[in-house]
């Protein structure tokens, strides 16, 4: 892109220029006019300006007779040609304004050398001689083995990644599997031989552009300045047959100074004319990573070994117990949280509907991993149900954002985000074969949840007062939790429908990169309580992705997710912030109802236990597994799971454990012993 035209949006606007620095004019401004005014009058600029930007409408054509539009026309061209004549003035395309102002121009013309196949030495000698004399030259250039396709194909590819040559490939563009080193974020080029062939990135993410010229034989006088033109970029491509004499050799080399001296040709590498037409978009890294790693990762399938199905039933076992310890006799709930030993023991009674729908599911494990029976099964939902049946809220009867654990009592606030996750547990337990599906469906029924939903976006109760809670990412994953339940909520993933659509994924990126940080909640809990779909599967390959290359890098597990901690704040919300090269893996508190960013103090980042056994229950790769037997080693102990395991330290918040994190382990490890599918349906 070299010119932008902002359109003026009133009749007149001053007009102004702008070059930035990576040399892209943008012209704002000019008059809006009719185009059967006076020609005369639409070519003088208005004073004191020496130039101007006319915009027509197509709406002047649509007039009762073509004959006055064939008049205005004639018109308009003679004015034109008589001021072009007289030297007052003279008309220019879009885009020839940056070569016409003044403006310093440039243009880049990509020379790529294409390496001699195997077996003919003296070719391979040829191109040998050719990048000598090109360096003694200073002439920048690239090289690669030869395409795939012949000179006879209407098109060639290679990859692209900036650190490494061209890689020619195949089109169309498959990823490799492989991610034992790094992979560098890179673009699959596709060079246009025809006249006609398109520009720019498709909706598969590859950068169409011209191959100007093949030397592939011969170089006539003037050929190659012919091809190129005066003002466009281009690309060249070099095959050993086209430079196998001295004398061939000579000829493109000529060709090549006699361009490189004009003053406007900058001759560099393919990566190099790839990087200026690129846009600088900071997402694009994370886009063009997960395209070239996420192929390996493999959605978890198929029956554990026996090996593996006894140290998770260990897992699973360790995770009860924390429940079995925790839960009041009185009411049937279990403690939020439990810290210390003996006399320095603490816990924590407050109960939100999110540890409520993580109770549900860590039942529902239990039952199904042979950890209760049927009859204990009932016994403990019913006594959760019991606690659940709302209260009156703003006028509205709703499960309460808070239940005190020993009384059963409850606070008057309404938290949406995390009655989504009580919603999609109660969705599990009823469809369970020990739950009474009725007594669950008529429970629901009577909470007036229509009424938290306005104008389709879901809202909080804080104080008496509606709150929207659509702008977050766990926004979405409360949106299929109220579904569930018939309750239509907007979500800021809707529209991401195409799995392999590249403009879908871009769209999804800017929006995750607005949310601000993810992890791997709610994601991966959306793939047990829903199955995966386009936008929350991506999301996980997204981030994994990171995760991966992070260890690939510098050795660091790193597993976010919201996560209580051991120290003040005491809990924290962790993820990956897109766009941030810095420091992308960030840490944020809520103080007062408000997010603040801790990023600053790393000591805090931490592994989540729950999510390194939920990346187990979605992904099968070598990565995740590495991450579940991190935390089995660490932190699993007599009665359930440390919360989380500090990256700094690799110490594990030890006699400091949480509803969610057993609840959500247990749910984990009966999604992969019991081999659930978690694709969506």
């Amino acid at each position: 892109m070299r010119t932008i035209l902002s359109l003026p949006q009133v009749s007149v606007l001053p007009l102004r220029n702008r070059v930035s620095p990576s040399n892209v004019l943008t012209v704002s401004g000019g008059r809006r006019v009719s185009f059967l005014e006076s020609a005369d009058q639409l070519l003088d600029p208005p004073e004191p300006q020496s130039h101007n930007v006319l915009v027509f409408s197509a709406t002047d054509f649509a007039v009762p007779s073509v004959q006055s539009l064939s008049i205005a026309a004639a018109r308009f061209a003679r004015a034109a040609s008589e001021k072009e004549l007289r030297g007052k003035g003279t008309l220019t395309q879009a885009r020839d304004i940056l070569v016409r102002d003044g403006t310093t121009f440039g243009r880049k013309i990509a020379l790529h050398l294409c390496n001699a196949p195997s077996g003919w030495p003296t070719a391979a000698a040829g191109i040998a001689e050719f990048v000598a004399m090109l360096k003694n030259a200073g002439i920048a250039h690239s090289t690669s083995a030869p395409p795939h396709a012949g000179l006879d194909a209407a098109s060639v590819g290679f990859r692209v990644t900036g650190t490494k040559e061209p890689m020619p490939v195949h089109l169309p563009y498959a990823p490799p599997t492989e991610t034992a080193t790094t992979p560098s974020p890179g673009i699959t080029v596709i060079l246009g031989r025809t006249n006609s062939a398109w520009r720019g990135l498709d909706d598969a993410g590859n950068l169409h552009m011209p191959l100007t010229l093949d030397v592939a034989e011969p170089l006539q006088e003037g050929a190659l300045a012919r091809a190129l033109g005066p003002l466009d970029d281009g690309v060249v491509l070099i095959h050993p047959a086209g430079v196998t004499t001295q004398a061939q050799r000579l000829s493109v080399l000529r060709a090549l100074l006699q361009l490189d001296g004009n003053g406007v040709t900058n001759i560099t590498s393919l990566a190099d004319l790839v990087a200026t037409v690129m846009p600088p978009d900071p997402l694009l890294p994370t886009f063009q990573k997960t395209e070239v790693v996420s192929p390996s990762f493999l959605r978890r399938s198929g029956k554990v070994s026996q090996a593996d199905r006894t140290l998770l039933m260990q897992d699973a076992q360790a995770a009860w117990s924390y429940f079995e310890r925790h839960t009041d006799r009185r009411t049937g709930l279990c403690l939020a949280a439990f810290s210390g030993s003996g006399s320095n023991a603490s816990q924590y009674d407050r109960l939100t509907n999110w540890d409520i729908g993580s109770h549900i599911n860590a039942l529902i494990a239990a039952a199904d991993l042979g950890l209760i029976d049927k009859d204990g099964f009932t016994a403990r939902t019913q006594a959760v149900l019991r606690n659940i049946k709302g209260r009156k809220i703003l006028g509205l009867l709703l499960p309460p954002e808070e239940v005190i654990v020993g009384t059963g009592r409850t606070t008057r606030n309404f938290n949406a985000s995390d009655t989504g996750r009580l919603l999609a547990s109660l969705a599990n337990l009823a469809q369970h074969p020990y739950a009474d599906q009725t007594e669950i469906k008529a429970l629901v029924a009577t909470w007036d949840l229509a009424g938290v939903v306005v104008s389709g976006s879901l809202h909080s109760i804080v104080r008496g007062t509606l709150v929207p809670a659509d702008g977050s990412q766990y926004t979405d994953y409360s949106a299929r939790g109220m579904a569930t339940w018939g309750i239509a909520t907007s979500t800021p993933y809707a529209g991401f429908t195409e799995r392999y659509s590249a403009d879908q994924k871009m769209a999804f990126l800017s929006t995750l990169s607005q949310l601000g940080p993810f992890g791997t909640e709610p994601a991966l809990l959306q793939a047990l309580d829903h199955g995966l779909d386009v936008a929350s599967g991506y999301l996980a390959d997204t981030l994994f992705t990171a995760m991966l290359i992070q260890y690939q890098q510098d050795g660091r597990l790193l597993c976010p997710s919201e996560t209580p901690i051991n120290r003040s704040p005491w809990f924290t919300y962790q993820g990956l912030q897109l766009g941030e090269s810095e420091q992308p893996w960030r840490i944020l508190v809520d103080k007062d109802g408000k997010s603040i960013d801790t990023s600053a103090d790393q000591s805090q980042l931490a592994i989540s236990c729950k999510a390194a056994y939920l990346w187990a229950a979605v992904i099968e790769h070598p990565h995740s597994s590495r991450l579940l037997r991190y935390v089995r080693e660490k932190a699993r102990e007599q009665f359930g799971f440390a919360s989380c395991i500090f990256v700094e330290t690799g110490m594990p918040t030890s006699n400091n454990s949480d509803i969610n994190t057993n609840g959500i382990i247990l749910q984990s490890v009966a999604a992969i012993v019991m081999d659930k599918s978690l694709d969506r349906p």
